[in-house]
Parts: structure tokens; C-alpha cells; sequence
């Protein structure tokens, strides 16, 4: 059963588009979008917040605990029991709290294990003609044959599943994982860029500032909970090759909470003041196209008025590339992480709200990839179980569970 989203009131929204200079209004509905965050033509009649509480990372000497005082943050030791020995842990650390967002700083699998991961997916894949993805069928077949793939593919099944996020493999079902993999001739990476020119030359050079956002999310953003996939919580990246530059999972509207020593994110130190105040124009616009039932900005059925929203959110995963070649410093911002891919890690975030509905926060999407560079990922949707709710509002208080169970699984201690 698909819930329908409840809207108050209906809302015209005139939003000043920075890319044309024009004014675009369309109409929609609001259930809960924050007052003051839109540009000075932009009114609402409500000012409840849409998300979760705020809570940072704070180190103890016995455990990992978060705080709503305390912005220093710490990693996470897991210890592994399934595949990994005594002395091997999977370390992982909080980059953001809204939404919920996860980064691994140790490897669980080598690169060769990842080449023979991905080499194998290939394989299942070209198999069926390209059609479909992999499925518990072809594991199982996998595994009875002794296919080194499938034996890898079930060792990471049951770290994510039991290691990571403390599911009980009696309760919950393992998910099988959808393979994708990119480069830049299928992905159009180019970029008109130069094809002899080094990595530092993208991250410091002038050449991103010319750049359009179909250049580096030519997919767009989305939020997993597009489709109707409503019940969709937690999603984990698991990437099977590393890229520098270029490639990464962008989260241009993510709450940062950086650890000091994080190695695979980019962001920017500084924020000036007017980039400041059109991020939180395009995270109130993310929100309100939200209440539209509008998840992915390339959504198909979209109308002239709805697509220039969409382009306005889109641009802010423009514009936080765009401010990180301007600066190689790499510090806390307020919003905004780059996620590079890196063999054998993942990238762990939830997609509800405790209201039960996605969070608008966690729009995300594939960047372009720099010429030369390829890029394959395991994605794993982990979706609240359909019976253990009937409304949105059971929806987001098995969500809220769900994280509170993880943060107890981990020793990481609320409190505030």
C-alpha cells in the first residue's frame, strides 16, 4: 500500500532563478517548509522544520557518544566476526546528521577482491544479454558452484547486514545489491576538457567555473525514496573502484559534521555569505518540490515551471564543486560532501525522516567522471520491513528505531 502525501494549503512560489535571471512561478503544496529560507518574493505560511534533530559527534573515553552541544566528532570501530580476523576492524566515521551519513576509512575488501567482484557482476549481467541486474537466484547458483564472485558477494552480504548494521540475518532478509557501472564514453564525462590535463589541474584550474550542471550531474539528484519506494531507509555505496577527481556520490544539500582526519570527502573551509544564503534557498526549493511528490530533478513528467525548480536545486551540486577549486583547503562546511569513490569502501545514509517521509536532504547523484577514469558500485537498499507499519507516521518510528538500534549496536550514545 502506497501512503498518499498529505499537503496543507496550496502555495505560489515565485523563485529567482540565478542561471537565467528570470523569475519562474509554479504552484505548489507545503506540509511542512521552513519560513525564511526562501528568497524575499517567496512566502510560506509555515515554519516547522522538515528533518531530523541536530546532533554532533563527541569522543568519549569508553565510547563514541553524539551531543547536541558538542561539534568534535570521532570514528566508529567495528569489529567483524563473519570474514575478517581479531585484529581487522571496519572503521567508519559520521559526516553528516541530516541526513544520517556514513563514510568508511578502512577497506573491507582489496582491490584485487574488488576487480574479481566486479568482474564476475559483469559477467551475470552480459550472461542475460545486458538485461536485468543480479538477483538471490544467481547467487545461490554462484555459491553452489564455488564461483569466487559470489563467494566474495555473500562475505560482503553478511558484513553490511550484520557487521555494519547490526541486523539480526534470522529477522531480516539479506538484500541483494543492484551493480552499476560507469565511464566516460557511456557517461559523457568530457566535458570539453583536456584530455592530457592532470587531476590538480580540474581541482585548482579555472576550467570547472565554465562548467554547467549537465556537465557534472548529467542524471540529476534523487532521493531513494523516488519511484514509490517509500519504505527505503538505509542505502550503502559499496564502490569497487577509487577515482581522484571526478565521480564522486555528491550530497550538495547534507548538514556536515566532518571529522578532522576524513580522507575520501571534499568540501570547502570557508562559505561566503551570499553562497550561504542560496544553498538555503535551494534546500527550502529541494523541499517544496518535494511536497510535490517530485524525488528525482530529471523527473520525467515535470513542467517547464517544475523542471527550472529542479535545475535550481540541481545547481547546488554545481556550485559546491565550483567553491572547492577555488580553495585547497578542506574543513567544515555547513553544507555539502563529495563522497570519492575509494576500492573496498562504503557510503552508509538513510533516506527517511522520523515523519516517515524522505528526507529532501539526502538528494544526491553520480558526478561525471574525469576522462580516464571508470567507476562500479554495489548498491544496497535496506528497506523497513511492509507489515511493521500501517501509516507514515509507524514508518518513521521504525526508521527512528531502526538508528537508535544502530547507535546502541555501536556504542555511539545519545544524549541532549
Amino acid at each position: 500500500m502506497i501512503f498518499p502525501q498529505v499537503t496543507v494549503g496550496a502555495l505560489a512560489v515565485c523563485i529567482f532563478l540565478s542561471f537565467t535571471g528570470d523569475v519562474t512561478s509554479f504552484s505548489l503544496h507545503t506540509r511542512n517548509s521552513p519560513k525564511g529560507m526562501l528568497p524575499a518574493n517567496v512566502n510560506t505560511s509555515l515554519n516547522k522544520s522538515h528533518g531530523r534533530e541536530i546532533f554532533r559527534l563527541a569522543s568519549t573515553s569508553s565510547s563514541t557518544s553524539i551531543s547536541t552541544s558538542s561539534s568534535s566528532s570521532s570514528s566508529t570501530i567495528i569489529s567483524t566476526s563473519t570474514s575478517h580476523s581479531a585484529q581487522e576492524k571496519i572503521k567508519f566515521e559520521m559526516l553528516s546528521t541530516n541526513p544520517l551519513l556514513f563514510s568508511s576509512q578502512k577497506s573491507i575488501l582489496s582491490i584485487e577482491e574488488c576487480k574479481t567482484l566486479s568482474s564476475w557482476c559483469q559477467s551475470i549481467i552480459q550472461a542475460r544479454g545486458g538485461e536485468g541486474n543480479l538477483n538471490n537466484n544467481v547467487l545461490l547458483q554462484g555459491i553452489a558452484n564455488q564461483e569466487e564472485g559470489a563467494l566474495l558477494l555473500k562475505r560482503l552480504q553478511q558484513i553490511l547486514h550484520s557487521d555494519l548494521l547490526g541486523f539480526d540475518e534470522n529477522l531480516e532478509e539479506m538484500v541483494i545489491p543492484r551493480y552499476i557501472s560507469y565511464d566516460e564514453d557511456e557517461y559523457g564525462a568530457d566535458m570539453n576538457m583536456n584530455a592530457n590535463a592532470s587531476s590538480s589541474s580540474y581541482k585548482y584550474g579555472k576550467e570547472i567555473q565554465n562548467y554547467k550542471v549537465e556537465d557534472i550531474l548529467p542524471d540529476g539528484l534523487h532521493v531513494d525514496t523516488n519511484n514509490s519506494k517509500f519504505s527505503r531507509h538505509w542505502t550503502i555505496l559499496f564502490y569497487l573502484d577509487t577515482c581522484d577527481t571526478l565521480g564522486a556520490t555528491s550530497f550538495p544539500l547534507a548538514e556536515v559534521s566532518l571529522p578532522k582526519d576524513a580522507t575520501n570527502v571534499d568540501v570547502d573551509l570557508h562559505v561566503d555569505e551570499e553562497r550561504e544564503k542560496m544553498q538555503m534557498q535551494r534546500v527550502a526549493a529541494s523541499k517544496l518540490i518535494f511536497e510535490e511528490d517530485i524525488q528525482h530533478t530529471k523527473y520525467a513528467d515535470a513542467t517547464q515551471d517544475q523542471l527550472s525548480i529542479m535545475r535550481f536545486v540541481d545547481e547546488s551540486g554545481l556550485d559546491m564543486i565550483q567553491r572547492q577549486s577555488e580553495s585547497e583547503s578542506v574543513g567544515q562546511v555547513e553544507m555539502g560532501l563529495r563522497i570519492l569513490p575509494r576500492h573496498g569502501h562504503f557510503c552508509l545514509f538513510s533516506s527517511l525522516s522520523d515523519d516517515g517521509y524522505g528526507n529532501p536532504l539526502s538528494f544526491h547523484g553520480a558526478e561525471a567522471m574525469y576522462p580516464g577514469e571508470t567507476k562500479s558500485v554495489l548498491t544496497f537498499f535496506y528497506e523497513i520491513p511492509m507489515g511493521t507499519f500501517g501509516s507514515r507516521a509507524e514508518l518513521g518510528e521504525r526508521a527512528k528505531e531502526r538508528e537508535e538500534r544502530f547507535f546502541k549496536f555501536h556504542n555511539i550514545k545519545t544524549d541532549g
